[in-house]
């Protein structure tokens, strides 16, 4: 994705239409970059982000989340990732950010995950 901004967003626009093609019910996509660094991590919050049904930032930080939530415009619904490895973690992330947090260490934050994912995209799907 290191590539000018230019030609990132025409080939994330002909990505976007063949996925739009196959008319799916549900999409999982990742921008695996922060929006911070020459990725195009940013273009690619602005082009999803209207799209996207829920939000989950995977933060290297509570900062990170913070960073997120306040610069890019996008509702962010749970934060994970490295910040929330540690009970302590997930509840600095939420005492900063104001965001849901849930570290995916266990079993049952797996279940957890999938409950809020479902929420989000089941009333779309009926």
């Amino acid at each position: 994705s290191i590539v000018p901004a230019d030609q990132y967003k025409e080939s994330l626009g002909v990505l976007l239409s063949m996925i739009s093609a196959q008319s799916p019910d549900v999409v999982v996509a990742e921008v695996g970059a922060s929006p911070f660094e020459p990725y195009n991590g940013s273009l690619a919050l602005e082009e999803m982000g209207s799209r996207a049904e829920s939000i989950v930032l995977c933060a290297s930080d509570p900062y990170a989340a913070v960073g997120a939530k306040t610069n890019f415009g996008v509702k962010v619904d749970l934060v994970t990732g490295i910040a929330t490895s540690t009970e302590p973690g997930a509840d600095m992330v939420e005492k900063v950010s104001g965001l849901p947090s849930l570290s995916l260490c266990t079993d049952e934050s797996i279940k957890t995950l999938r409950k809020l994912l479902t929420k989000a995209v089941r009333p779309k799907l009926s």
